[in-house]
């Protein structure tokens, strides 16, 4: 016996869910008032004040605050952004130990706190949420959208996925411009929740000579194969069989 993979690349680093979960309290907004140690000039020791825009994740210590002081120099910069900060409290002391820096009109805020309210729901509404941001326009969001998919198990994912929008899917599969690494999990997608019809869709994607699936080439044929088993196995057979293909 094996077990079966729900079609994405290995997962990469943490997801944001966990880093929330990890970290003490998280706050969003923008910085100001940077001030250098004078004893270390040219290291990260001093302060810069932080202008509270969003608690992410709240703490007595910021309780109220429009403004925290970071115990460290941020190095102003020519291009004000915007920043969320993760921070952990060690025996009364304050650390910074992880700033993403966001366009002004970033979502991750909202995302992150969605991201929390569906944390102890099951496993179809979580996913779901992260379903919904997989082609998010702010690559930190698709990217923990996608991170989430990976660490999931394909059980859970076979219970989600005959509930999405097959149309959805397969307008991404066939978009030049979706990344190569989302075919293998979107392809896995179409099987589970697509039509019988949609399998010569997703053979004429396979079949595109202006299309190289050295990633996500799996995903692609299982979704083929759950939607078409005979021509789906067969194209699996030839595919393998050919000792000139990769």
């Amino acid at each position: 016996p094996v077990q079966a993979c729900p079609g994405c690349g290995p997962p990469t680093g943490q997801t944001l869910t966990s880093e929330v979960a990890q970290a003490d309290f998280i706050l969003y907004g923008t910085f100001s008032n940077a001030k250098p140690d004078p004893k270390e000039p040219g290291t990260s020791k001093g302060t810069t004040d932080m202008t509270i825009e969003a608690v992410i994740k709240p703490h007595p210590l910021v309780k109220d605050k429009k403004v925290f002081t970071i115990p460290r120099y941020v190095r102003p910069d020519p291009n004000p952004t915007k920043y969320m900060v993760f921070f952990n409290v060690v025996n009364g002391d304050v650390d910074p130990y992880r700033g993403v820096a966001v366009a002004a009109n970033s979502k991750l805020p909202e995302y992150v706190k969605g991201a929390l309210e569906v944390k102890s729901k099951d496993s179809a509404t979580r996913l779901r949420f992260f379903f919904d941001h997989l082609e998010s326009p702010d690559l930190e969001i698709s990217g923990d959208a996608y991170n989430e998919f990976a660490f999931a198990e394909y059980k859970d994912v076979v219970e989600l996925a005959p509930t999405l929008p097959a149309d959805t899917i397969l307008k991404w599969l066939k978009d030049p411009n979706t990344r190569a690494s989302r075919y293998g999990l979107y392809g896995l997608f179409i099987g589970h929740c697509g039509k019988p019809e949609h399998a010569k869709e997703i053979r004429q994607l396979l079949d595109d000579p202006d299309r190289k699936f050295s990633s996500g080439l799996d995903g692609m044929v299982m979704g083929y194969i759950l939607l078409d088993k005979k021509a789906g196995y067969e194209y699996l057979m030839n595919l393998v069989s050919n000792p000139e293909n990769e």
